[in-house]
């Protein structure tokens, strides 16, 4: 029986009207890109007067805006020349993190200042692709323009999606989420050749996604899936997409290694890193809102996900989600980031989402990604980075003012 409350729910139906008019698509990208920039708070003269925004931890200052910009430009003059910086910088991680400084070298600009800003720009655009290619996606594998349209503009309230916008810093996240979307897509539509490139993007972006990127195989199992098939879901991978995927791990590694072997390149590890057992036990102060507050409603799904896995006594597949969330989540309080190492897990969260519009009756689905999305423009958005919490998004203007 459908639900009377969908049925007489206004902001449904709204919703569905305008799914229905001409480029409907595109312009919920470019709503969900202007959400991100009127309600956020990206500073933009930060970026051209080199003020200097510090963060204190373990009695050390990270580099700032300007040095890390700098650092930035010296790699897209020169991405495989190693450079020396401070152990605990950012600077200092970004030695093959090579996609970004890769497109820089070939977007336009004479100067400094100029290739900069064009590559500040250009992950702008790639966060109304972002919008765009998560709609393709759950259009692809749920045909509902309702739900797909509702947990898409309800990216737009989370780190995630304004990630693309407030990062001043340069710390290219974007270029990850974005291509790990991208591979998502294109696994969907059996496009493995590019779904592969994609991967490889984003192992160039940041290492965190080789770690969530193993996500991609539970969605292989999951797209074999017939659509209306109950009870527990076979651990069956498609050949291909194994074939592919590993082939892009071991694509990455060889090249890794080369580069590391044949210029120099190394990146460093340990306490003086702001990597380790002891960045784990700081970052505990966080808990549980470093956690729910990354993906607030869309935890949602999350749960709605392991309870179906578990009545429907899919204890293999559950158990494969619950080990990749587990490390992609310890992994996350290891560093010293943790909001951005938390949004790496958008893969699997992408995958829940996807899963739970199966699971449940299509009214109800688009009932939950609505809730995701209300209680998601609710909650406050706050990045979490060491022991400073910085607010973000969501009536900060507000809150600021009063």
């Amino acid at each position: 029986m459908k639900s009377n409350v969908l049925r007489i729910d206004p902001f449904i139906a709204w919703i569905g009207w305008f799914t229905s008019i001409r480029f409907w698509k595109i312009q919920t990208a470019l709503v969900c890109a202007v959400l991100c920039v009127l309600l956020n708070n990206p500073t933009y003269d930060n970026f051209y007067s080199g003020h200097y925004s510090y963060i204190r931890q373990y009695d050390v200052f990270l580099a700032d805006y300007g040095n890390n910009w700098d650092a930035i430009y010296t790699q897209v003059q020169h991405p495989l020349t190693p450079h020396s910086y401070r152990p605990d910088s950012h600077q200092s991680k970004r030695t093959f993190r090579l996609t970004a400084p890769l497109v820089g070298k070939l977007l336009p600009g004479a100067t400094r200042d100029g290739k900069l800003l064009a590559l500040f720009l250009f992950q702008h655009g790639l966060g109304i692709l972002f919008f765009y290619l998560l709609l393709l996606l759950f259009l692809n594998v749920t045909g509902d323009k309702v739900f797909s349209l509702s947990v898409t503009v309800g990216m737009a309230f989370v780190y995630v999606g304004n990630a693309f916008f407030w990062d001043l810093y340069g710390w290219f996240d974007g270029f990850a989420y974005v291509s790990l979307t991208a591979a998502l897509y294109c696994l969907a539509t059996r496009r493995y050749g590019w779904m592969t490139l994609m991967l490889l993007l984003a192992y160039w972006t940041d290492e965190r996604a080789i770690f969530v990127s193993p996500a991609l195989l539970l969605w292989s199992i999951f797209l074999r899936q017939h659509p209306d098939r109950r009870g527990a879901i076979p651990l069956s991978a498609s050949p291909a997409v194994v074939g592919w995927y590993t082939g892009s791990l071991v694509t990455y590694g060889v090249l890794r290694w080369y580069l590391g072997h044949a210029y120099g390149l190394h990146i460093p590890t340990g306490k003086g890193a702001l990597v380790g057992l002891d960045v784990l036990r700081s970052n505990f102060f966080a808990i549980p809102y470093s956690l729910i507050g990354v993906y607030e409603g869309y935890w949602l799904f999350v749960l709605l996900l392991l309870l179906s896995l578990w009545q429907r006594g899919s204890y293999g597949f559950l158990a494969l989600f619950a080990l990749a969330l587990g490390v992609s989540v310890t992994i996350a309080y290891f560093v010293f980031d943790v909001t951005r190492s938390m949004a790496y897990v958008l893969p699997l969260l992408l995958l829940a989402i996807a899963y739970a519009y199966r699971a449940l009756e299509p009214s109800q689905a688009r009932t939950v990604g609505v809730v995701a999305l209300l209680v998601s423009v609710v909650m406050p958005n706050l990045f979490f980075v060491g022991n400073t919490i910085t607010p973000l998004f969501n009536f900060y203007q507000i809150t600021h003012l009063l």
